[in-house]
């Protein structure tokens, strides 16, 4: 759900300010992680929709998409991996990595700062992606992270003050996907079938 909340959040902001959003006709819908999302293409492409798949570029995401193209439910095309808003690519990236890194570390520190008062994360900076690196520095003080809570936020913050959650380069990862899922898109639109 998270992934969803930011991506809906991010494309109503664009959408508000004119910045490049998704087409309006098309609907964000959250799948429920890398294992349902097989699942969910088949159900949507059974119905003659126009799909597009927007998955994390780690190990479930790949083989989520080698099943569904291996599987015939959607042309590869149809597949986007979120490591394809940066420039570089990097060898991983969850929906969170496109948002600014000291952007989410203050994130993390407004909605955890009651658990973490007094106690010193320390982050791996050789995980590439975020939430994992959160996951386990806060594994290593006892606590449990729930990536819901920076998430939250963030949607909160775009909607009343944009400036603090959303930078240069963040803006420029999370316009990079829309525009490659709204061509994506426009090219799918005349295509009888993407299956």
């Amino acid at each position: 759900m998270t992934d969803f909340w930011i991506l809906s959040a991010v494309n109503a902001h664009f959408a508000a300010t004119g910045a490049a959003a998704l087409p309006e006709e098309l609907t964000i819908t959250p799948a429920g992680g890398a294992g349902k999302v097989s699942y969910m293409a088949a159900l949507l492409a059974s119905e003659d929709l126009k799909v597009l798949v927007l998955l994390d570029d780690d190990r479930a995401g790949r083989e989520t998409q080698k099943d569904i193209v291996t599987n015939k439910l959607l042309r590869e095309t149809a597949i986007l991996f979120v490591s394809e808003g940066f420039d570089p690519k990097p060898s991983e990236a969850d929906i969170e990595d496109l948002i600014d890194p000291v952007t989410y570390d203050k994130l993390v520190a407004d909605t955890y700062k009651v658990e973490l008062k007094g106690k010193k994360l320390v982050l791996n900076a050789k995980i590439p992606r975020i939430v994992k690196r959160y996951e386990e520095a806060f594994k290593a003080l006892g606590l449990e992270f729930y990536k819901t809570r920076p998430a939250r936020e963030f949607m909160s913050l775009i909607g009343a003050d944009p400036a603090k959650v959303l930078t240069a380069d963040s803006t420029k990862r999370f316009q990079a996907i829309f525009n490659e899922l709204s061509a994506r898109y426009e090219k799918m639109k005349n295509v009888a079938s993407f299956r």
